[in-house]
């Protein structure tokens, strides 16, 4: 039997003041004694607190009632949940706002854990910013945002990391209109007609349209089992303060000796694009997903090797393939002209 003491008035048509809430599993034992109330079998006490410590200042709950609760930490939703939460209160505010919100807290709240920064960013910010936009569509995203975290409060130090972090994931504070920075246009000349072909129709025209062709024969080795490296990647939101051309970057962990010999985009499906970089010294390909969060290494030093001396270097080009071959690329050695190498990266990124 557990006994709940309780010291508060109830509002109602009857008051219990000093009142003991009981659970017993005979009722009849316990009728008719005075300031006892028998609680239902299925009745259950959902308490919620604030964590302990800096900013919100909580009782330690567990140390004080760990021992008459069954205690559980809740920690904030990942990504994918905390969004389809945000999508229920903000059905009409637009799907990149969301994900640019998700992300910009969600890297708050790390940096929170880490100490870097005293405030833990919770849900519940995320939240009132979503309603306020639901509410007021026309508003900035930014002017919401500015009233949420309240820069007056915070120092130099403080305010220049979390500006970082909101113009990395694409939230404009700090903006202005007139931060427009666009490449100057230089106007073309009017067309001018500089002459014409014709087709000469004498004579046998089968013979003259027909052009001469070349059979080699292309010998097939492998397949090679080459290594895949994956490493994160973080997406930088260009036109955070000022609008340019340029819209994202990413930093790729090149060596200091790589060059970059080629880069190619490919299409896989119709909202996602992978972008390919083949560079050499040593000869390696990287690839990503540009919404994705994650870059792929593969190293080609045994596929292309330098010679002893170390004077040749190999020039390497990158060409996608299209259906039934895509998520498929040829990289080619440009002066050697003998190694053409088709890299599969269908068991690397799960095809959707």
């Amino acid at each position: 039997m557990g006994l709940v003491f309780v010291t508060q008035t109830v509002p109602s048509k009857m008051e219990y003041i000093n009142c003991k809430l009981v659970y017993s599993t005979d009722p009849a034992s316990v009728r008719g004694r005075k300031n006892v109330i028998v609680i239902h079998p299925d009745f259950r006490m959902i308490v919620l607190a604030n964590r302990p410590g800096f900013p919100f200042l909580g009782n330690d709950f567990f140390g004080t009632l760990g021992d008459i609760f069954s205690c559980h930490a809740v920690d904030n939703p990942n990504p994918d949940s905390e969004l389809a939460m945000l999508r229920q209160y903000g059905p009409e505010v637009p799907e990149p706002v969301l994900q640019k919100l998700v992300a910009a807290f969600g890297e708050l709240r790390s940096l929170a854990d880490q100490g870097i920064i005293n405030y833990p960013y919770s849900t519940r910010e995320v939240v009132n910013i979503v309603k306020h936009l639901q509410k007021f569509p026309t508003e900035g995203l930014a002017n919401v945002v500015r009233n949420v975290f309240d820069f007056d409060s915070y120092n130099n130090e403080m305010r220049e990391i979390l500006i970082r972090i909101l113009h990395k994931h694409g939230i404009p504070i700090g903006a202005k209109p007139t931060s427009v920075l666009l490449a100057k246009e230089f106007p073309l000349p009017d067309p001018k007609f500089m002459g014409y072909w014709k087709v000469n129709q004498l004579g046998n025209t089968q013979q003259k349209f027909l052009c001469p062709i070349e059979t080699r024969r292309t010998d097939v080795k492998g397949p090679l089992y080459i290594n895949v490296q994956a490493f994160p990647m973080e997406r930088h939101e260009a036109r955070s303060l000022s609008f340019t051309e340029e819209h994202a970057f990413w930093s790729l962990p090149l060596n200091e000796v790589n060059l970059v010999c080629d880069v190619a985009v490919a299409q896989e499906n119709e909202t996602e694009n992978v972008l390919y970089v083949a560079t050499c010294n040593p000869v390696s390909l990287y690839f990503m997903g540009l919404s994705g969060a994650n870059g792929y290494y593969v190293d080609l030093y045994d596929i292309f090797p330098r010679t002893v001396g170390g004077i040749w270097q190999p020039l390497v080009t990158v060409a996608p393939l299209g259906n039934p071959l895509r998520g498929q690329v040829i990289l080619h050695e440009e002066q050697v002209e003998e190694d053409v190498l088709p890299v599969s990266r269908q068991s690397v990124l799960p095809r959707k």
